[in-house]
């Protein structure tokens, strides 16, 4: 496990929860509030940095194909797509705040790849194949049979949250109404 200086100076880093180490090695006993100055820091941040760099690069795509179908057709409903844009820019924006606990990053990287995943349905983009994690998965890890089995998982799990935003979108529609 490689440890990398911290670039910023002072990154004090709060306990968020108590810690008692059940092992003997370099761990400090935190109690809930307990303020740690980082000097050197591991690899935990890896999970929030591939949040961060799916949500550039999915943000970039889905303005390419927006600029694209506005060119040629208009037939997108832009509006919504760039509503589903600001929500994950705002997920990253909380992401990148360092504020939040591993899980908390966990949580909103699983939020992140299934709203990444209805946008690409929308705008006629790939079908990215998850393990229910929201982990894209790399083919040449696992066999034919399991790609098949995280491919019909994939789709049931997008067409479930497609109708959960439109009932959603109905019920504000009927409230807003009122």
């Amino acid at each position: 496990m490689a440890w990398s200086n911290v670039q910023k100076q002072d990154v004090l880093l709060v306990a968020r929860q108590n810690f008692c180490p059940t092992s003997t090695g370099p761990y400090l006993t935190l109690l809930l509030g307990d303020v740690v100055r980082a000097v050197k820091c591991c690899g935990v941040t890896s999970v929030a940095k591939t949040a961060v760099e799916a949500v550039s690069s999915i943000v970039t795509e889905w303005r390419k194909i927006c600029q694209t179908d506005y060119e040629q057709s208009g037939t997108l409903d832009i509006q919504t797509v760039f509503g589903m844009m600001k929500e994950i820019i705002n997920w990253r924006s909380q992401i990148t705040s360092l504020k939040l606990s591993l899980e908390e990053v966990k949580k909103l990287n699983y939020k992140i790849a299934l709203k990444v995943d209805v946008g690409n349905r929308m705008l006629g983009a790939d079908l990215v194949v998850r393990d229910t994690f929201g982990n894209e998965l790399q083919a040449d890890n696992c066999s034919v049979t399991e790609l098949y089995k995280y491919h019909l998982a994939t789709v049931e799990r997008i067409a479930a949250e497609m109708v959960s935003d439109r009932l959603n979108k109905q019920i504000d529609t009927m409230v807003n109404e009122k």
